[in-house]
């Protein structure tokens, strides 16, 4: 009896710990070629993003973005994550991502037009214009 019992507990953690929890990063698609831009760009610095097509690397992921195309990552949650931005084939900036630093596990890449940065804001911001990312709230 004790046998069976320390091998439930033994295979009840087993199958907690390679349960992972997982949550999405998505970018959505630049404004095309033309549209009303409501900011004026500033001039650009050394890590300015233009909006043009841009390559984004996750753990092996890669996805391009540009004014039709969205990209949406699954991710685990648990550990951190390098995010790439690549444009025109030179990696134009990398950081670290920790879902933990976040209260949604549903995140969004955020190009700000006016600086030309790209920010992780939560899906749920009006500023991040992924639509399955809204479609789920």
């Amino acid at each position: 009896m004790r046998q069976t019992l320390i091998f439930a507990l033994l295979l009840c953690t087993g199958l907690s710990l390679h349960a992972s929890a997982t949550g999405t990063l998505c970018m959505a698609a630049f404004k095309p070629p033309g549209a009303e831009v409501s900011e004026p760009i500033m001039s650009p610095a050394a890590d300015f993003v233009a909006p043009s097509t841009l390559r984004i690397v996750i753990a092996k992921q890669s996805a391009e973005v540009d004014s039709e195309k969205a990209a949406q990552f699954t991710l685990r949650t648990k550990p951190k994550h390098l995010i790439e931005i690549w444009q025109n084939d030179k990696r134009k900036l990398s950081f670290w991502l920790k879902f933990s630093d976040y209260e949604s596990s549903e995140l969004c890449l955020w190009h700000k037009p006016f600086y030309g940065t790209i920010s992780v804001i939560e899906a749920s911001d009006p500023r991040c214009g992924c639509k399955a990312a809204k479609s789920a709230y």
